[in-house]
């Protein structure tokens, strides 16, 4: 796991500050009713990501061609894996990373028919000229063999570790087409991603990622930890 930061763009920033006043905003509403209302205060956190998330096409799509022409170059690629698989939870990256990596990528998010995933699944597993697959991250987390990839992208986070373990087991692992793959956390450096990354690697540590079913117990949701380091840092 490899972890590849962003400068957020001035416009991207100025974006961000305004989102983050809102979700102090948020939290003064709910006063000491916080931890009652955590999943409306991480939706409100969702829109930094999101800020985050968008500016972040152009680096992770230069990212995902600098990974799949190394392994061309290279020409052992992870026993012949070297397509690039990325995910993202928001539909618009999905969208505008596709758009900027061209005909040899393909694309689905939550609004593509189950029929027409399928179809993509068997594109990008067979055919050689698609190169980069993009996907929104909880709709290709489990049931999908993605083994021609031999490198995972995360374009944004999501709030648990088992998310992304799950997620990255798409690639590789399966008893049918077993090699490595490094898989890549694109992070906004100064931004709340930089809290979240930390708290997950920090967590992931902790999985067994052998087996798919991943223990709950071991599974805990960063929300309510993050909301206290948001809290601190507000008048430092």
């Amino acid at each position: 796991r490899i972890t590849r930061m962003h400068e957020l763009s001035a416009e991207a920033q100025e974006r961000y500050k305004m989102v983050l006043a809102g979700v102090y905003k948020t939290i003064d509403d709910y006063g000491n009713q916080v931890e009652k209302n955590i999943t409306s205060i991480l939706a409100e956190i969702g829109k930094l990501k999101e800020v985050c998330s968008l500016d972040k096409v152009d680096t992770v799509a230069e990212l995902a061609m600098e990974l799949y022409d190394t392994e061309q170059d290279a020409g052992d690629a992870k026993a012949g894996c070297k397509k690039v698989l990325i995910f993202s939870q928001y539909k618009a990256t999905v969208r505008a990373i596709a758009a900027r990596l061209g005909h040899e990528a393909i694309y689905w998010t939550g609004d593509t028919p189950f029929e027409e995933r399928t179809r993509l699944e068997g594109e990008f597993q067979n055919n050689p000229k698609v190169r980069y697959l993009v996907i929104s991250l909880m709709t290709g987390q489990t049931g999908l063999n993605l083994t021609a990839a031999g490198h995972v992208i995360f374009a944004d986070l999501w709030w648990t570790p088992a998310a992304h373990a799950q997620a990255e087991e798409r690639a590789y692992g399966r008893l049918s087409n077993l090699h490595g793959a490094d898989s890549y956390y694109v992070v906004s450096q100064g931004t709340i991603e930089d809290w979240i990354q930390e708290m997950l690697q920090s967590k992931l540590a902790l999985i067994n990622t052998v087996v798919e079913g991943i223990d709950s117990e071991r599974d805990p949701s960063i929300g309510i930890e993050l909301i206290r380091r948001l809290q601190e840092a507000r008048f430092r």
